[in-house]
């Protein structure tokens, strides 16, 4: 009995923190939905319930199956996006139609969704260019 009791608090934990709820809350209304008696401490005791080990494996458990269907969420829109930027890009408009500036902007965007960006780096603008390096020698006369 005490065994199902906080399975069905795990969920309801793992149903809060889905809809965004602190865990504190999400602990609170997972202890009213699965039952457990409302005393003076039950709040303390939702709190320490939330923190066991054998709950905390069960709302992953329960969280885990939402990360995927978001990950699978994210891939398709990622992918419809890359389809869609690819589309504009076929266009191939003419420099001078409005269009242009659309089809640079697709393939900034592809280029930052794939990771063809090297906004991290420090690339040089023009790295064939011959570098200046000059010595300076410090004036002996300045000390």
């Amino acid at each position: 009995m005490r065994d199902n009791k906080l399975k069905d608090f795990a969920r309801e934990l793992a149903l809060g923190i889905a809809q965004g709820l602190k865990e504190a809350q999400a602990a609170y209304q997972a202890s009213e939905k699965a039952g457990y008696p409302q005393t003076g401490s039950w709040k303390p005791n939702a709190r320490k319930r939330a923190q066991r080990p054998d709950v905390r494996l069960w709302v992953i458990e329960h969280l885990r199956p939402r990360d995927a269907q978001a990950q699978e969420v994210i891939e398709a829109t990622k992918e419809q996006t890359c389809r869609r930027l690819t589309e504009i890009l076929m266009l191939r408009p003419h420099p001078s139609s409005a269009k242009f500036a659309d089809c640079v902007s697709a393939a900034l965007g592809l280029a930052r969704i794939n990771g063809w960006t090297q906004e991290d780096r420090a690339v040089p603008l023009f790295p064939n260019a011959p570098i200046d390096i000059r010595l300076v020698k410090p004036d002996s006369d300045a000390s």
